[in-house]
């Protein structure tokens, strides 16, 4: 799936720059981005590392050569999928992953994520046990 988005911050406040009205533009690919950008007549200087900011005028006419208008938070779990290297089928499935993500990260803390991002190898978990095994000696030694 190769798509372009468009997310609609020029409905808000935020949004405003001057007496202009500005969006966010981004791509599953950096080669979808940078051909869009060409197509609407966006330099290549006005990008952002993973995004570009265009004006209103620039938004519509993305949408109408094929860009899909999304929410600013369905923008911002595509960019959290990218980010992460997880696959999503919409705006929507995108924001679903990103909020069991926050949920598990409320329940669990960042600890029960970052050991699901990077498991631990069989030696990190041998130098674990050994580790716990020498702070119990350590207490009984105390006690």
């Amino acid at each position: 799936m190769c798509a372009v988005y468009v997310d609609n911050m020029y409905l808000r406040a935020l949004g405003r720059y001057g007496r202009m009205r500005m969006s966010h533009m981004i791509a599953d690919t950096e080669d979808e981005l940078f051909k869009m950008a060409d197509r609407i007549g966006v330099s290549h200087r006005w990008y952002q590392g993973d995004h570009f900011d265009i004006c209103k005028a620039k938004a519509m006419l993305a949408i109408k050569y094929g860009a899909k208008l999304v929410t600013m938070k369905e923008l911002a779990a595509i960019n959290f999928c990218k980010r992460t290297k997880r696959m999503y089928k919409s705006p929507a499935d995108a924001l679903a992953q990103m909020r069991q993500w926050l949920r598990m990260r409320a329940d669990y803390g960042t600890k029960a994520i970052e050991e699901e991002a990077n498991p631990p190898t069989a030696l990190q978990g041998r130098k674990r046990k050994v580790r716990l095994q020498s702070r119990n000696r350590q207490t009984r030694i105390r006690e």
